[in-house]
């Protein structure tokens, strides 16, 4: 079964790819103005540590990554996912849509949450000690709403 891409997950796919381009071109635009080391705070233990300049290159490899393994699980045909029940025929086109919109949704969430610590990183200013539990939870609502909705489809 080949479900065709609705505009919504389209516009969240280039959303995605234009977060992932925007972080690579901020670092390499500003590449040359950074110092060679700056601080980086561990949160856990307060402890200030000097990193490279090259360390700012890891949020975009780790988006790349998260992106590249979520777009490979989406290549997979929907009826060979893991589904939190058993889907209906009559309602599979609904729900693997729809699931296909919410593992976008995640992955857009990722997204913006390594913008953002990029973008604190390269303001020289240690991650605010929220800002990983705060993504997680976002993370976790989704995947809850998104078993919720997935019985919802399915039963209707």
């Amino acid at each position: 079964m080949r479900l065709p891409w609705t505009k919504t997950q389209f516009l969240l796919e280039l959303l995605c790819l234009a977060m992932l381009l925007g972080m690579i071109t901020r670092v390499v635009n500003i590449w040359d103005t950074l110092p060679g080391y700056f601080p980086v705070v561990d949160q856990a233990g307060g402890i200030v540590r000097k990193e490279p300049r090259s360390v700012l290159l890891t949020y975009p490899m780790i988006a790349s990554t998260v992106g590249i393994t979520l777009g490979m699980v989406l290549c997979v045909p929907p009826a060979k996912w893991n589904m939190p029940c058993r889907v209906k025929e009559e309602n599979a086109d609904r729900v693997y849509s729809f699931t296909r919109t919410m593992v976008l949704i995640i992955q857009a969430e990722l997204f913006v949450g390594f913008t953002l610590l990029q973008a604190v990183s390269l303001r020289f200013q240690p991650t605010p000690k929220a800002a990983v539990p705060l993504l997680a939870a976002v993370i976790v609502v989704t995947v809850a709403l998104m078993i919720a909705g997935i019985f919802r489809l399915n039963r209707s």
